[in-house]
């Protein structure tokens, strides 16, 4: 019996003892695919720095890399990734970064303006029409 606004007495508590965890139903198709937490995180390790070489650390720079394009969408991106890389694989390497809300697909590690330019009319050529230049953190070492 409630005694007064928000009160309630020793008899009306709440039974905590159902788990809906343990009553071993399949999985909905949502539950089995990955979160995009874990999207998330396995990006973020994709796009850490190099680990360290016997030398000394990978060098990173402030340099130019091309866009290709951006997508909300991670499975879409993944799978135009891989043939971006064989289409590429001559001139530059590629890259999947996340940018809230769009994961975008990048490619070179061009130091000058004009090496991201020239990089840009060769994706052009290929097709990419809306290709753009955007700065970005480089790897050199990475031109191939």
């Amino acid at each position: 019996m409630l005694s007064g606004y928000g009160q309630s007495t020793e008899s009306s508590k709440y039974d905590e003892s159902f788990d809906p965890l343990k009553l071993n139903e399949p999985r909905d198709k949502f539950f089995q695919e990955e979160s995009q937490q874990e999207i998330r995180r396995k990006l973020q390790q994709e796009n850490q720095p190099l680990p360290a070489q016997e030398e000394g650390q990978a060098e990173q720079k402030p340099g130019y890399r091309v866009q290709l394009l951006a997508t909300p969408n991670y499975q879409e991106a993944d799978s135009l990734l891989s043939g971006i890389r064989e289409q590429f694989e001559n001139e530059a390497r590629a890259y999947l970064v996340y940018d809230s809300p769009n994961y975008k697909i990048r490619i070179g590690n061009c130091e000058s303006r004009s090496e991201a330019e020239q990089l840009q009319s060769v994706a052009k050529q290929m097709g990419y029409r809306y290709a753009w230049i955007v700065r970005s953190t480089i790897f050199p070492q990475e031109k191939l």
